[in-house]
């Protein structure tokens, strides 16, 4: 009887052993063929201005490949990062069916030379520009240096504001020395150091004297006592 139950022993470990990996190779097949577990619904969120969501969604059905288990969502979000305008892509499986994608779209702050934008992070992008309505500042300098120059022209325009001025034009040289023209036409020399202060100067001056904005086509900042400026043609 011993030597019975030893010789059933083997055999009933590979019944349980066939079992199992008929159960699993079946539930795999099941999943991976089965049409019960594909998307049913493609949701797209988030705030689209130069985006449509069916623009959106369209290039997610055709890039989206395999079930709710199966679908490569790095692949998603790599295809749909390529469209103008994206910043950012969040794609997420809601079950029983969803596939949820959420678009962070750039937001132009500035043109940037003649090459692209500047969104408000100060990441260069590139877009149609014929797509904007606005009129944007342009930002020039060296490229890795495009969020300096968006931070520094937040607080040039906050220095302005008492002048209802505002920079159309900003530089920063290789040099790292600051220059800017304002929508009155007047250009600033600002330099590489207390470029706050300097400016914080001028505004003073000109709301002490406003006679003297409309006559400006140059202001040097870059003295410790005063500024130099070039007038107007016409202007004497």
């Amino acid at each position: 009887m011993q030597a019975a139950y030893r010789s059933t022993a083997p055999q009933r470990w590979l019944f349980y052993v066939f079992v199992c990996a008929s159960i699993f190779f079946t539930g795999a097949y099941f999943v991976t063929r089965s049409t019960y577990f594909n998307f049913t619904t493609i949701e797209v969120t988030g705030a689209l201005e130069h985006l449509s969501a069916q623009q959106v969604r369209e290039k997610t059905q055709r890039t989206l490949k395999g079930n709710f288990f199966l679908a490569d969502l790095t692949e998603i979000r790599t295809k749909i990062g390529a469209l103008p305008w994206v910043r950012r892509v969040d794609v997420r499986r809601i079950w029983p069916g969803k596939l949820e994608v959420f678009i962070e779209e750039h937001q132009a702050l500035a043109k940037w030379e003649a090459n692209g934008l500047v969104n408000t992070y100060g990441e260069h992008f590139l877009a149609n520009l014929d797509e904007l309505d606005d009129e944007l500042p342009v930002f020039m300098g060296p490229a890795q240096y495009t969020k300096n120059i968006a931070q520094y022209y937040s607080i040039f325009k906050t220095i302005l504001q008492p002048l209802d001025a505002q920079p159309t034009y900003i530089l920063l040289t290789p040099r790292f020395a600051w220059r800017m023209r304002l929508d009155n036409g007047v250009a600033l020399e600002l330099g590489r150091v207390a470029m706050e202060e300097r400016l914080q100067k001028f505004v003073h001056v000109i709301l002490a004297t406003p006679m003297l904005e409309d006559t400006l086509a140059y202001v040097d900042l870059r003295y410790a006592n005063g500024f130099a400026v070039r007038f107007a043609k016409g202007v004497s």
